[in-house]
């Protein structure tokens, strides 16, 4: 994170902020007038109490859900092939803004890039991790909603109850993609096998 993420614009919906007194926006080019302030005790005290609390959230929504298994696997072990999940976030402070999370000190409306300290809603922390596996929203109006999606509980890419959705609750088997793409890479690069990967219930 960021810790001189001072505002947030509410009509543009994007963070703006300062890096070494040159202000940059989330978004587009637009010059932001005025000084943008550093973090003070109010706001250092807050991410004090709510990144351990986003951690806790994010690693027990994500953390063996699902388990990871190779689908050309022909053993009668339940057990062989599978891999189980641990997600372990962490936050760092950095002095500029990459392409990871940028954290603001306000109460706004938290997207992808940018999320609010202030943004207390339920499942929050864990559905903007869900996009950065790669998962596109799944409600009404959403970011890179997939309508190919027909299975585990989507119509058209839209699911109320999956993480990704309005109600931000329900890891599903799809949410697990990109992990098992990344494995199958891995193993490519490492052991020169071609296997494919996918996300299985826990046993």
């Amino acid at each position: 994170w960021t810790q001189n993420v001072g505002v947030r614009n509410r009509l543009l919906d994007m963070a703006v902020w300062s890096e070494g007194g040159t202000n940059h926006t989330q978004y587009g080019t637009l010059a932001w007038p005025g000084t943008i302030p550093a973090w003070g005790p109010t706001e250092t005290a807050l991410a004090a109490t709510v990144l351990p609390q986003w951690v806790t959230e994010i690693n027990g929504t994500w953390t063996n859900k699902f388990d990871i298994k190779r689908d050309q696997c022909r053993s009668t072990d339940a057990q062989c092939c599978r891999y189980k999940t641990r997600c372990s976030v962490s936050f760092v402070q950095v002095a500029v803004k990459g392409s990871g999370i940028v954290l603001a000190a306000n109460n706004a409306r938290s997207n992808a890039g940018v999320w609010s300290l202030g943004d207390t809603r339920a499942g929050m922390p864990p559905h903007e991790f869900g996009h950065h596996l790669g998962n596109p929203d799944e409600y009404a109006g959403g970011v890179g909603i997939d309508a190919s999606v027909n299975t585990d509980g989507a119509t058209a890419g839209i699911d109320a109850n999956s993480i990704m959705g309005a109600n931000m609750t329900t890891v599903k088997r799809r949410h697990y993609n990109t992990i098992c793409k990344h494995m199958a890479a891995m193993v490519s690069t490492q052991f020169s096998k071609t296997y494919n990967y996918d996300a299985v219930p826990v046993v």
